[in-house]
């Protein structure tokens, strides 16, 4: 047994280190705080809200409260894990963080099997691991309480299970269960969720009764959890198909118009150098796709043009849903792979192609070390209210108070902090304060990256100039009796 796990580190030496460098890296994120940041973590209070009735025996009202609203519910059933961990150990949000970093980290995984299944050498499947460890845009989020990756896992776990010459017609419909755990856990995930489909559908089928045969089974996997989900609902009392209208109709923040170029945008301000190396690549991997068409790339050049295509229709074309940070991240298993792939092809180069392939592992490292470093400085709220009331026991806030959708500006016994939370618009941020400073922070929202999740170019625009900061003073007597009535106390809110 010994000699056989030897020889499986000697064998996987570089996907180990890599994994388990990426896993410290996220770690060492999540421990920096950030949880409760954006609005959209509030589906975890959910699950934590729901959890304490589970562990009240109130079933029927838990839920209810987790089909209170449809929209990513796969994600509030699978936060109860952490949530129910978290109540009895009476541990922070650090532990769902963690909790949900690994499936982060289980992608990276997935990018390099994904690689392996569609005939890629090693050395391929070396690559694409290597530039999604270094991508900015797979990293960030995971300090966050979101179900993206966890989407992200399903929907990716479902392509590499397509890939097979299968003739199981189980594998089918376990690709279809897949394919709506992505769907259900971040319904914005449906472009990648369709993609495991149409890969599954059409992978080594060269015989008309495999099409239909799987064709079958596909829609019998997605659709036999979708019928206990409505199940559920109508136990509940919960208008389904109502319920998801009012959701769609929701996902107007931002702008339709630039759904065909926000995703360059947003990799240009996530990635920098580290995009543009890979858009040459993935060039030179579309050159070669001419010459050789290799399934390697039908699933990464032909997953990002899908993907693509799903963001740009109903963004620009049919005004359905806005293209935000978060959907377009979807591409970047794909960007990886065919990016990997044109890595690769330099290597054959005469003369020079080893000299290339070092310098753009090298050129990548080191973006990816400073694109790594602006999320690490970043100062979250939370973390910036734990410093002040360690040089300021004097100053109380309410737990009630840093709860979404609170006001923006509050003070307490002399003291008064703004812009502590996330910032829907600029018309948020707070007036001028005439009291002394004491502490400053830049605010989330200077982190480039963060603007392209709801915000128009305009907003972007005006952020950026701005400069946005979290400020805490000591106020003038004569500014706090001027102002009582407009400024809500930090703790008054129980």
């Amino acid at each position: 047994m010994v000699a056989k796990g030897l020889k499986f580190l000697r064998k996987h030496h570089f996907v180990i280190s890599i994994l388990m460098v990426s896993s410290i890296l996220r770690w060492i994120l999540i421990f920096k705080g950030g949880q409760f940041y954006f609005p959209d973590e509030s589906r975890y209070g959910i699950a934590q809200d729901a959890t304490v009735l589970l562990l009240d025996g109130k079933v029927k009202t838990a839920l209810l409260t987790l089909l209170g609203e449809l929209a990513h519910v796969g994600f509030k059933v699978t936060a109860l894990i952490p949530a129910i961990f978290e109540n009895l150990l009476d541990t922070t949000l650090v532990l769902p963080a963690i909790f949900f970093s690994f499936f982060s980290i289980l992608n990276l995984l997935l990018i390099w099997k994904i690689a392996l299944c569609a005939d890629a050498p090693k050395k391929v499947a070396d690559f694409a691991l290597l530039f999604a460890a270094c991508s900015q845009v797979l990293l960030y989020y995971s300090r966050h309480l979101f179900p993206y990756d966890q989407a992200m896992f399903f929907g990716l776990l479902a392509i590499l299970i397509s890939q097979k010459n299968m003739v199981k017609p189980s594998l089918s419909f376990f690709c279809g269960v897949l394919s709506f755990l992505c769907f259900v856990t971040y319904n914005g995930y449906w472009a990648i969720a369709a993609f495991a489909l149409v890969v599954n559908l059409f992978n080594g089928v060269k015989e008309k009764h495999w099409f239909w045969k799987r064709s079958t089974f596909l829609g019998l996997g997605f659709s036999t959890p979708l019928v206990l989900l409505l199940v559920l609902c109508f136990l509940v009392g919960k208008d389904f198909y109502n319920d998801y209208n009012v959701y769609l109709q929701k996902i107007v923040q931002g702008s339709f118009n630039e759904g065909w170029s926000l995703p360059f945008e947003y990799f240009w301000h996530a990635e920098h150098a580290y995009i543009i190396i890979s858009g040459i690549l993935i060039i030179i991997a579309l050159f070669h796709f001419r010459k050789q068409k290799q399934k390697i790339l039908y699933i990464g050049i032909g997953g990002a043009l899908f993907i693509y295509l799903c963001l740009l229709i109903p963004s620009n074309i049919t005004h359905t849903f806005v293209v935000y940070a978060r959907t377009a991240r979807q591409l970047m298993p794909f960007l990886t792979i065919s990016a990997a792939h044109g890595l690769y092809i330099l290597q054959s180069w005469k003369f020079v192609g080893r000299w290339l392939v070092n310098s753009v592992v090298v050129a990548i490292l080191i973006q990816a070390a400073f694109n790594y470093q602006l999320s690490y400085k970043n100062i979250y709220p939370r973390v910036f209210i734990q410093e002040i009331q360690q040089l300021y026991p004097e100053f109380k806030i309410s737990s009630k108070m840093m709860r979404f959708y609170s006001p923006n500006i509050c003070q307490n016994n002399g003291f008064l902090i703004t812009n502590f939370h996330y910032l829907y618009n600029w018309s948020q941020t707070s007036p001028d304060i005439q009291g002394e400073l004491l502490m400053r922070a830049p605010h989330p929202v200077n982190f480039s990256p963060h603007l392209y999740d709801g915000y128009t170019p305009e907003e972007r625009r005006v952020f950026r100039k701005e400069n946005v900061e979290i400020v805490f003073y000591k106020l003038d007597s004569s500014f706090l009796s001027n102002h009582k009535k407009e400024i809500e106390k930090c703790n008054q809110r129980k």
